[in-house]
């Protein structure tokens, strides 16, 4: 799906940083082979850490990250991330996207590094309404939320609709 190889780009974008640092980070986003992330708390452990030190290192990782060459060499990755979000729709849920992009656990742990990074990438977490999913225009991304609740507020839990029905709804 994408021309870019998640794992060599993300390993350009984190050389910068310090061996704990990218251990942090490797570790919190699951980017090792066994495609585990890890919480704050067993981080912690591994290095006799607090879990707020352990935030602490991981977001001035993340600042460090933004502010290096690397990262600003790897912008055609986050640009191509980006459109091909927007060929999605502009918002589109975070199980999806990863699952369109690849099945393999550790590719999809990088790319939602790549999506936590790049500053076009909008997380919406988990509501009442909607899964963990990922906007490239808040704009846009708040009109379709807001027109997905007046939609499921005028159907009924037991109502199945087509989608061209559903569709027609939308519209009107």
């Amino acid at each position: 799906v994408l021309k870019f190889k998640p794992k060599q780009v993300a390993k350009k974008i984190l050389s910068p940083l310090q061996e704990r640092a990218n251990d942090v980070i490797s570790s919190r986003f699951g980017l090792k082979e066994d495609a585990k992330s890890e919480t704050l708390e067993s981080i912690g452990q591994k290095y006799g850490l607090t879990r707020e030190r352990v935030r602490q290192i991981e977001n001035a990782a993340l600042t460090a990250i933004k502010k290096a060459d690397s990262y600003k060499e790897a912008k055609e990755t986050f640009e191509e991330l980006e459109e091909y979000i927007n060929t999605l729709g502009a918002v589109v849920a975070e199980e999806d996207l990863l699952d369109l992009i690849s099945s393999d656990p550790v590719i999809q742990n990088h790319i939602r590094l790549f999506l936590t990074l790049g500053d076009s990438f909008n997380y919406h977490k988990e509501d009442e309404h909607f899964k963990d999913r990922w906007s490239v225009d808040k704009e846009v991304a708040e009109i379709i939320h807001n027109g997905l609740k007046k939609l499921y507020a005028n159907i009924s839990d037991n109502e199945l609709l087509t989608e061209p029905d559903m569709i027609s709804r939308f519209l009107s």
